[in-house]
């Protein structure tokens, strides 16, 4: 099984599923795919600010891969979320 396996007989489920129905999964990786790659120490510096920039996020060029990063980690939170987290809410939203 991989991610793009399982996501597609997850979207199968969801429709199969009643309304107000729990969903438990395990922690396989292929269940928690990343929606975005968020930059970690492995990227370069240059990725890294391509990436702030994609978010408007406001840094110098002069700012070293460290001080970068630390600006990811402060806003990381709102860029982690999962594809199938994000498929539940557009099937309840289709109903």
């Amino acid at each position: 099984m991989n991610a793009d396996g399982f996501e597609n007989w997850f979207k199968n489920v969801l429709e199969k599923l009643e309304p107000n129905s729990v969903i438990v999964m395990d922690n396989a990786s292929y269940h928690s795919r990343r929606q975005e790659r968020v930059p970690v120490t492995s990227w370069k510096k240059q990725a890294i600010q391509d990436w702030l920039s994609s978010k408007e996020l406001i840094f110098e060029v002069k700012e070293t891969k460290s001080e970068l990063l630390e600006k990811v980690k402060n806003v990381k939170e709102r860029y982690q979320s999962y594809v199938t987290d994000e498929m539940v809410p557009l099937r309840a939203q289709s109903d």
